[in-house]
């Protein structure tokens, strides 16, 4: 199985005939000396300037492209682009005047074939062309001078040429074929005898094999040859070397393969699939061609839905996601992640509880008091504890692979909606929930509820969303609805921290949704803008959109290894350096799945 649960985003752009491409099955991409992309299609060629599409379709000038169905591109040593066609001959464009000059039986009588199914160019602007019925053309394009070429025991269909030094390879229907320029004999490799469709010569060494049903490895040296095992029955029908050295590969029906430089080929490839709710993804598993031009961006033809735009320097995330897979997450709507001390990757989502396993996500639905995973939590002690939307606190027995369940019914928790769990220094859990704070003891499962009183000091709200434990205080924030509370656990008084607590000073909004502790500070979320609050003092730094954020709902904060803070808000994604105070976004075009 590919490795797609895992895969590094890509966010594509995709360009089709809404936007002026004459038709959407790209068959091959090539830029021009001016910087101008051609993209070739079954229903005439385009030339994109960026902006705008221009189209070249044939007609009744002489000076206009011969056909419509394009099956090959190159450009030669003088910057000229010729285009094959399926069946009216070849052409021979100038950029600069946009003008065709026409190579067919019709036009020139010395191409004997229209049907043009490949094309390769080698140094010396000799030009192969590859027929039906076996047949090949050599055409010296400084002389127009064209040499025909026969292949008559086999007669097959020439879907691609790669030039060696020695050899002219030839993918068929009637599999690998070699041709000796020099004595004109073809051979046929034993081998490999499949229906071939696509070639890719490899650091000289090695060719690259696509079959309809499969993906092959010749050796040039030693002409042995090997099956890639991942690609069994799969259709490939492109690759791509990128700048950066990894191979690219396109599938008729399995979507876009991606091997990173320096693997061996037969490691696995990471697959990208459509989706239809990635709307910035893949429009169609079915793929005909890929491209990487000058700038380094990355074009992919499809067949049908146009050509994808991806640029490579982008900053790019691994999508974890649920897919038609059976190893996926169980739910696209997570909420909880946690790393264990034995390196386990445990995520909660709106429907399941997840493992991270090598070959994806192990899920736990059925053993689950409810599936609606709010908190995850591990203590000192290494154990795992699960809080839900109703199904109360549970705990995770490694040892037995078993669930525990305390509940309103079987422990007197104050509520079933567990929204916020952590564990503080003498081993107690504390709950945040919809009925206030819970303090559970797991040695004896006694409970100490914590809840508002108007008359007498308490929690600021019942509704609790986020805590964090400040060991060295001994203390304990806790994020809530009416703002943010201190409680000191050794005398059981509560501070409160607020819009009004002093002036200008306060926190920016009451509702607290997302804590973070570091060395002297606690970063505060809430639903509008960034709180950076001493602990000491109490005193409020606001960082809101006026000070740079995308956006000041903030649902979550993470700081990474360089103490930068990540902060996930309805505008995308925030790096927030609090050294220096820079911002930095991260929206869909850089690779993360949504902006909200």
């Amino acid at each position: 199985m590919a490795n797609q649960s895992s895969a590094r985003s890509l966010h594509l752009s995709t360009f089709n005939s809404q936007q002026g491409l004459s038709q959407n099955s790209i068959t091959c991409s090539i830029t021009d000396q001016q910087g101008f992309l051609w993209f070739a299609t079954q229903g005439g060629l385009n030339r994109f300037d960026g902006y705008e599409f221009k189209r070249f379709k044939a007609n009744s000038d002489d000076k206009s492209i011969s056909g419509n169905w394009i099956t090959g591109c190159v450009r030669d040593s003088k910057n000229q682009l010729w285009f094959s066609t399926a069946s009216k001959g070849l052409n021979r464009l100038n950029p600069k005047t946009g003008l065709f000059e026409v190579f067919s039986t019709h036009h020139n009588e010395s191409l004997s074939e229209d049907k043009i199914w490949s094309m390769a160019l080698a140094k010396d602007d000799v030009m192969w062309l590859g027929h039906e019925h076996g047949k090949l053309t050599r055409f010296d394009v400084s002389n127009n001078s064209f040499t025909h070429f026969h292949y008559e025991s086999a007669q097959p269909l020439v879907r691609d040429i790669v030039i060696t030094d020695e050899l002219i390879w030839l993918a068929t229907d009637k599999g690998l074929i070699s041709f000796n320029s020099s004595t004109e004999q073809f051979t046929q490799h034993a081998q490999i005898s499949v229906p071939l469709w696509h070639l890719k010569l490899l650091n000289d060494e090695k060719l690259l094999i696509g079959a309809k049903k499969g993906l092959y490895i010749l050796n040039l040296a030693t002409q042995s040859s090997e099956k890639i095992e991942q690609f069994n029955g799969i259709w490939v029908t492109d690759s791509l070397v990128d700048q950066q050295q990894n191979l690219w590969l396109t599938s008729y029906g399995q979507g876009l393969y991606l091997l990173p430089a320096g693997a061996d080929l037969q490691e696995r490839f990471t697959q990208h699939r459509h989706d239809k709710q990635n709307h910035n993804g893949l429009s169609s598993d079915y793929l005909l061609s890929l491209y990487q031009d000058s700038q380094g961006i990355i074009w992919l033809g499809t067949d049908g839905y146009g050509v994808h735009r991806y640029d490579p320097k982008q900053q790019q995330f691994s999508h974890q996601l649920k897919t038609s897979q059976a190893n996926s997450l169980s739910h696209n709507f997570v909420r909880s992640i946690v790393k264990r001390a034995n390196g386990e990757v445990w995520v909660g989502t709106r429907d399941g509880l997840n493992r991270k396993t090598t070959s994806g996500y192990q899920h736990f639905k059925d053993a689950l008091t409810n599936n609606n995973i709010f908190a995850l939590h591990e203590d000192a002690n290494q154990q795992l504890w699960i809080g839900t939307y109703g199904g109360g606190l549970i705990k995770y027995q490694d040892s037995l692979d078993e669930f525990t369940a305390f509940t309103m019914q079987s422990h007197q928790l104050a509520s079933d909606r567990v929204y916020a769990i952590t564990s503080d220094k003498t081993g107690a859990l504390w709950l945040g929930s919809n009925q206030g704070l819970t303090r559970f003891e797991p040695a004896s499962a006694k409970v100490t509820h914590y809840k508002h009183s108007d008359t007498q000091n308490s929690l600021a709200n019942n509704t609790v969303f986020t805590l964090a434990y400040d060991n060295k205080e001994h203390a304990l924030w806790i994020g809530t609805r009416a703002g943010l509370n201190k409680l000191d656990i050794s005398t059981e008084q509560f501070s409160l921290l607020d819009e009004q607590s002093s002036g200008e000073t306060g926190l920016s909004h009451n509702m607290v949704t997302s804590l973070l502790l570091s060395e002297d500070s606690i970063w505060v979320g809430t639903m509008q803008g960034l709180n950076q609050v001493n602990k000491h003092t109490l005193t409020v730094k606001q960082i809101t959109e006026q000070q740079g954020l995308a956006n000041d709902n903030i649902f979550d904060i993470l700081a990474d290894k360089q103490d930068m803070l990540w902060l996930a808000t309805n505008g995308g994604l925030t790096r927030y350096n609090p050294s220096t105070q820079q911002m930095q976004q991260f929206l869909p075009e850089d690779g993360i799945q949504h902006q909200s």
